[in-house]
């Protein structure tokens, strides 16, 4: 694999088909390549697990999880935009009346919907800012400690 850091600069190597020893599973596994003990697999660019798919997010799947977090903050983020129309510009409010225990529950859920929403926006963001970094966050924890 190869990248261009500019258009007109010369393509650098990307190192990714050199070998190495895995120190857990003692397979061989490519220089940029980490292994997930959940997993207990080697993966290729791997960023992190991923609790919420229950899968490595690496090389192969960058694409669909970058998907599935832009259409998740789009869903509550419509959700969240629905409940402040509804609450403040809506007249059907007043037809609609709930005991306080379930506006409780309602206004609990769009806090915690709001904040999964900014969570999510912020996970994205960080991704989209490694992509273009070409790093992937293990190595950008790594570089930190060292």
């Amino acid at each position: 694999m190869v990248q261009a850091d500019n258009p007109g600069n010369e393509i650098q190597d990307l190192n990714l088909y050199q070998w190495e020893d895995c120190d857990f599973c003692s397979s061989k596994k490519f220089i940029r390549s980490s292994h997930c003990r959940t997993c207990n697999k080697c993966i290729l660019l791997r960023d992190h697990h991923c609790p919420y798919i229950a899968s490595c997010v690496g090389f192969k799947n960058m694409q669909y999880f970058l998907n599935f977090l832009f259409w998740a903050d789009f869903g509550m983020l419509f959700y969240v935009i629905s409940f402040i129309k509804f609450q403040f510009f809506s007249n059907a409010k007043e037809n609609f009346k709930m005991p306080i225990y379930e506006k409780i529950v309602f206004y609990f859920d769009f806090v915690l919907t709001l904040f999964f929403t900014f969570n999510l926006f912020g996970i994205m963001i960080r991704l989209f800012v490694n992509i273009y970094n070409n790093r992937t966050q293990l190595e950008n924890m790594r570089t930190a400690i060292v």
